[in-house]
């Protein structure tokens, strides 16, 4: 699961995994702990720490038999040699994201937010190219429980398919 801050990706991998039996992996919340381990703001985290949490993350997905919910803003540039893994992306609109920030009771704009995300992403992933999501959901007017469910709708939708 990838997209923007406050898009729901947290809410919704718990949700998911949960519903799935699925081991979950929340990348944002790795990038919090290794910035309060080193003693510095997760935006102020070094690039090397962000690469390294990025290096675990495709382990993890490499050497699990299990089922796994990974979310993440950059997950569809770190993943994205998997060709095994389902991307979904989460969408919202800016004014339903600046509620979701304001809740969090943080200092930054959701501007600023996504300024650092972009600057973040370009050093991080410039010569990566992004895999495509297969399902797409826009979570603006919906509840983390009917994203999740929207989800499992589109991926059952995705299997017949194939």
């Amino acid at each position: 699961i990838f997209g923007s801050c406050c898009s729901g990706k947290t809410s919704v991998a718990e949700l998911l995994a949960s519903q799935l039996g699925a081991t979950v992996r929340h990348c944002g919340e790795c990038v919090k702990e290794a910035a309060e381990n080193t003693g510095c703001s997760p935006m102020a985290l070094p690039i090397s720490s962000h690469e390294q949490i990025d290096s675990q993350t495709r382990d993890l997905v490499s050497n699990s038999n299990d089922a796994l919910v990974v979310e993440g803003t950059f997950l569809h540039l770190v993943l994205a040699d998997y060709s095994d893994c389902t991307f979904v992306k989460l969408k919202c609109s800016d004014s339903e994201r600046e509620k979701r920030l304001a809740e969090r009771s943080t200092c930054e704009s959701l501007l600023e937010r996504d300024q650092a995300d972009e600057q973040l992403g370009n050093e991080l992933f410039a010569d990566t190219n992004a895999a495509s999501p297969s399902v797409e959901v826009d979570t603006t007017h919906r509840t983390s429980s009917e994203t999740a469910r929207c989800i499992l709708e589109q991926l059952k939708l995705l299997s017949f398919r194939s």
